[in-house]
């Protein structure tokens, strides 16, 4: 007998087409199945709240790293009291999902979930979720190091320093 796959952990509010794709590639995993790099992948840029992780519940991958990236206080050594993330969404949303498949086929057993949030972002708070999981722990980092890199260079999300939290 097969014992159940642990149903995916809520920490936060979500869309559920992310919990779906999450659940769909962690299920694809746990099956032994090799996933399609699409299959694998779950992404969002919008201006939803972050969760404060993500868990893909998978007995095939030893390694699940979580990385939250975080508004600091200080933008090129001048205190600011946040920062204003904007986008061209359909440009954004595209361009993340396709780094994303690109790394999840470099990397044939990992799973991959990012989260960008746009609008105000206090200092302190966060602005990206980002999780992997893989069977090590080595590539879970390498994989997050990739992801977290091109999205910087790759991925139309400006961001704008601001004294006072009025971004449009």
């Amino acid at each position: 007998m097969t014992p159940p796959s642990p149903a995916p952990q809520a920490h936060a509010p979500s869309t559920e087409a992310a919990d779906t794709a999450a659940t769909a590639a962690a299920a694809a995993a746990t099956a032994g199945t090799k996933a399609t790099a699409a299959a694998r992948v779950s992404t969002r840029v919008d201006s939803s709240p972050l969760a404060t992780s993500h868990s893909f519940h998978s007995p095939h991958h030893g390694a699940e790293l979580c990385f939250t990236g975080v508004v600091r206080g200080l933008e090129q050594g001048s205190p600011i009291h946040g920062i204003c993330y904007t986008a061209y969404l359909p440009m954004a949303q595209a361009r993340l999902r396709a780094l994303a498949e690109e790394t999840a086929a470099d990397h044939p057993q990992a799973l991959i979930y990012i989260h960008h949030t746009l609008g105000e972002v206090a200092a302190g708070q966060a602005s990206i979720l980002l999780a992997v999981a893989t069977p090590h722990s080595a590539e879970a980092f390498a994989v997050s190091q990739t992801l977290l890199r091109r999205l910087k260079l790759e991925v139309p999300i400006w961001k704008k320093p601001i004294e006072a939290l009025d971004c449009p």
